[in-house]
């Protein structure tokens, strides 16, 4: 963990990636993101982008994710890993 009483930052925050590989930064920082589905691989898995926003600007990331959903919706889409899953659970 960040040990706080350190006062070299670059030791201090080195064992971040350790635990929090992809989102460390905003982890560490307590900013707002949000990872939205806006492609799909050949295996029919969607694959998340991350956007970050300032502190206490929840609301930019609200909009965002609103008009990239308008313009390229994502709502009725599965992926296909949990549509196996779903069809093996109903028997």
């Amino acid at each position: 963990l960040v040990n706080v009483n350190e006062s070299d930052l670059q030791k201090a925050y080195a064992p971040i990636p350790d635990y929090n590989t992809f989102c460390c930064i905003q982890n560490a920082t307590g900013q707002p993101s949000v990872s939205l589905p806006l492609h799909w691989n050949e295996a029919g898995m969607p694959v998340g982008l991350m956007f970050s926003a300032r502190n206490g600007e929840e609301s930019v990331l609200f909009r965002l994710a609103a008009q990239l959903e308008q313009a390229k919706p994502w709502n009725n889409r599965r992926a296909q890993a949990h549509i196996e899953a779903a069809a093996v659970s109903r028997g």
